[in-house]
């Protein structure tokens, strides 16, 4: 007590001309104890003496969990791990040979495990034993690996080669990734041009050549060792000899590209097993980043597209301007936030009528080959594609929103897939889209191994973009030295 007084008396902050400032008297008047009483300071100290004797009772009782402890050691753990992934690989084996022979059931759906454990189980090192018995067993097989990082598959086709023995694996780089054979550089030497090109619906190959004006200075055929990454990794030479190939989650949203896929006869897929190495799911889902995936609901006005001339049938053009005309009036009226998929079934417009439209806004995108140089620089093409460019992302960002009522009108989105908002920058009304992307059909033609170590709900959650995937098994190891577990009150 007698600390407490001489801080009241020492006090700056008391007695004086502060507008909040309190006379010190009446400070020390809550040191006093009425007769036979205690002071607010005194009930304030037993108050919190209480509680923390309440606190330390309760981190020393043992609680109960309620959930079921790991039971297995790690050497134990590990191999129901490898236990199960041989299996799943084993079924892959199989059902290639299956796919081969001539009663082949061609409608054979492939399994889809889920294969969950704690980090430092050993998941990546069965999987790498697996995939390397698997492409010994048949010389014929193919194995494509999906990981959400390039970060995290670093080192993982060097381990695979190490263990076959020679080089059957690599990573796939996009065009903007360093080339590992030229740290300093892109693997697309012009990767600046080829995302403006993409941006407005071109493709990559009219930078690197065309019949009419030669090839890109970086191209294999002109630059020699020196050609740029992006394409050097698709060359036969090094496309024929790779039977694994290590992707960023992100590609399993797209078709492979041709330098991925199965050359030879034709077979039901391009991979005989493809493995989900680590959750890739938030990746995959669109529209949540800072910047809004949108399109301005002016861009739906109807008389922008009546100007068009793409080669249609004038009833087509009219049926998909009527529909564009009804969306539009929509929109202008709605409120802003989620926009109901009954907003749009009350104006008479269906799914069927939004896909004609659709049809119709792609076929007003310009083609771009007679603009584009191969190995033009960003700046030149910039230039070059002037004129056209806005008309594409107009079109591009239209035939997106179509794509997506179409989805909503089925039910096929979440409530908030589609938010009509003012945009942050003034620029008036805009549609703004979210969505999950799912895995490209082509890719689950082959068996799905889903590896995991992230924990709980990794299956419940797989089960949105795999539908049959099933547990095979979760391999989790107890600690070395289990104490009782202790109330959280004791962290």
């Amino acid at each position: 007590m007698a600390a407490i007084e001489d801080a009241i008396a020492k006090s700056p902050y008391l007695d004086s001309e502060e507008p909040r400032s309190r006379p010190r008297r009446d400070a020390l008047g809550y040191l006093a104890a009425p007769p036979g009483g205690t002071s607010n300071v005194d009930d304030i100290i037993a108050d919190i003496s209480a509680r923390q004797k309440v606190t330390e009772q309760r981190a020393l009782e043992v609680c109960d969990p309620t959930w079921p402890l790991p039971t297995l050691t790690a050497d134990q753990a590990f191999d129901r791990l490898d236990e199960a992934v041989c299996q799943v690989v084993a079924a892959a084996l199989d059902l290639r040979r299956d796919r081969l022979s001539l009663d082949a059931d061609p409608f054979a759906t492939p399994p889809q495990t889920a294969v969950l454990c704690e980090p430092g189980v050993g998941k990546t090192e069965s999987m790498i034993k697996a995939i390397v018995e698997l492409l010994r067993a048949d010389p014929g097989t193919r194995v494509a690996i999906a990981v959400p990082t390039h970060k995290l598959g670093q080192g993982l086709a060097a381990r695979i080669n190490e263990r076959f023995g020679q080089r059957i694996a690599d990573e796939w780089y996009g065009t903007e990734h360093l080339d590992p054979q030229a740290p300093k550089k892109k693997m697309c030497r012009l990767a600046d041009a080829a995302k403006e090109l993409i941006s407005v619906g071109g493709k990559l190959q009219l930078l690197c050549s065309s019949r009419d004006h030669g090839h890109c200075p970086h191209h294999p055929q002109i630059a020699g060792s020196e050609a740029c990454g992006y394409l050097r990794q698709q060359l036969p030479p090094n496309r024929d000899a790779i039977r694994v190939w290590i992707v960023p989650s992100v590609m399993l949203a797209i078709k492979p590209p041709p330098a991925l896929q199965r050359k030879g006869p034709i077979f039901p897929g391009d991979f005989d097993l493809l493995v989900i190495d680590e959750a890739p799911w938030f990746s995959l889902l669109q529209g949540l980043g800072a910047d809004p995936v949108d399109a301005p609901v002016e861009w739906l006005s109807p008389g922008w597209w009546q100007e068009r001339t793409p080669r249609t049938h004038d009833r087509d053009k009219a049926f998909a301007i009527d529909t564009l005309t009804k969306i539009h009036c929509v929109l202008s009226k709605c409120r802003t936030g989620n926009v109901p998929a009954e907003a749009f079934e009350e104006a008479g417009i269906s799914g069927l009528n939004v896909a004609l439209a659709r049809r119709f806004v792609w076929k007003c995108k310009a083609g771009l080959r007679e603009f584009v140089r191969p190995g033009a620089a960003q700046p030149e093409l910039r230039h070059a594609l002037g004129d056209v460019a806005p008309i594409n992302r107009r079109v591009l960002a239209v035939a997106e929103v179509l794509w997506l009522m179409r989805m909503h009108l089925q039910g096929r989105i979440a409530p908030s897939g589609l938010e009509l908002i003012e945009h942050p920058r003034g620029d008036g009304r805009f549609l703004r889209a979210r969505w999950r992307k799912d895995i490209h059909r082509t890719w689950l033609r082959a068996p799905v191994l889903y590896l995991d170590a992230a924990g709980t709900g990794a299956v419940e959650i797989a089960k949105a973009w795999l539908p049959d995937i099933r547990l095979a098994v979760e391999a989790r190891a107890r600690r070395r030295t289990c104490a009782p577990l202790k109330s959280s009150t004791a962290r």
